[in-house]
């Protein structure tokens, strides 16, 4: 065969392989978004004088700020306003509550979502980590003493429920689910090597079952509300049961970026850390849709990095500091606005309504239709 003859055969294959890999990574709309408008409906002005927190609750924008907790509906209009007076809190959400740890005074103050306080309880000692649960229970992860790691659960009225320790392997992650009777840790032991494990227990304390994940970190849990819990490690995401059975197992590139979406998918941000990437791809970042079953809905690449995600019932934000993407749940990108001062946070209330944090304020904004 004639040099021309052996040219086009390459030609041929590389089209092969391109329109193979288009295939592979168009399950993600990224045509041409709709061109709207975005219109702030309300802004508020932040102090700088505090550290800054805020979460979604619901369709609530909760705000900490100055010893100050604050609660905003999505047009950006107060809902109440509790004094607490703590200086170096840690906050975390449930669905249901907001929880304030008071570090200085080793304290945990539970507030429901109406701003009532519900108990403070005094936790003795400081605390590595706690996590919450949408039935408001707590687990209460210790600091690592004596090669003994503690543990406590705490009730929704803020009562001891149960306790153990762990004395191998220290504490790196932690989860709990009163409605699935589980409590999901992640440890590390030093054996020569780093060896990573995934232990169950039950809400009494009890072991159930073990997983070894080599050296790989457990990034974070979800619940899948049939009783299975999603484990998210860096380089993989599989399905587990009580009784420690795998249900499903997905390897990924690198997880940079993740966020669940409670019973119906959770959305994957990932890439190969060391920038190697086949010549006729245009990054080695994408993202990923996948259900709660380990079908994957949706995925792509994009244009740029992101450094932020938010989930509401029917819609996906995606960010960098100054672009904001925002898909349907199906993966179709309805929106790519460019923002006009560097973005922190963004919440997704609806398809069309956001929240925004910058440094200066917090913007409530609606879009228009195209």
């Amino acid at each position: 065969m004639g040099k021309r003859g052996k040219f086009l055969l390459l030609l041929m294959g590389m089209g092969i392989i391109l329109i193979g890999f288009k295939i592979i990574r168009g399950g993600l709309d990224t045509g041409s978004p709709e061109n709207r408008e975005l219109d702030i409906i309300k802004e508020i002005e932040i102090d700088h004088r505090g550290e800054l927190f805020c979460e979604k609750v619901k369709s609530h924008l909760i705000q900490y700020q100055g010893g100050i907790l604050s609660s905003y509906n999505k047009k950006g209009e107060k809902n109440w306003t509790s004094h607490l007076g703590v200086l170096n809190p840690t906050i975390k959400c449930s669905p249901k509550a907001i929880y304030v740890l008071d570090n200085d005074r080793n304290q945990i103050i539970s507030i429901d979502r109406g701003g009532e306080i519900i108990y403070r309880y005094n936790v003795g000692d400081r605390l590595e980590d706690f996590q919450a649960c949408k039935d408001n229970y707590l687990l209460l992860q210790y600091p690592y003493k004596n090669k003994t790691s503690q543990l406590k659960v705490l009730d929704n009225e803020g009562r001891e429920y149960s306790e153990f320790s762990l004395t191998e392997g220290r504490v790196v992650n932690i989860s709990i689910s009163k409605a699935d009777n589980f409590i999901g840790i992640n440890t590390l032991t030093m054996k020569g090597d780093i060896e990573s494990r995934f232990l169950i227990y039950d809400m009494e304390g009890q072991l159930k079952g073990t997983k070894n994940l080599d050296d790989q970190l457990i990034l974070g849990f979800q619940q899948d509300g049939k009783g299975n819990t999603i484990v998210v490690g860096e380089r993989q995401v599989f399905a587990i049961n009580k009784n420690n059975e795998v249900k499903w197992d997905m390897g990924l590139a690198p997880i940079k970026l993740f966020k669940g979406k409670p019973t119906k998918h959770m959305i994957f941000y990932s890439g190969d850390m060391d920038n190697k990437q086949w010549v006729y791809r245009n990054n080695s970042e994408e993202i990923r849709i996948i259900q709660y079953n380990g079908k994957e809905v949706a995925r792509t690449g994009l244009d740029e990095g992101i450094t932020g995600m938010d989930l509401g019932e029917d819609a996906i934000a995606l960010y960098s500091s100054r672009t904001i993407f925002l898909l349907d749940s199906g993966g179709k990108l309805n929106l790519k606005h460019q923002y006009s001062s560097d973005i922190e946070k963004i919440f997704v209330f609806s398809k069309r309504e956001l929240g925004v944090v910058t440094r200066d304020k917090i913007s409530f904004i609606k879009i228009r239709d195209g």
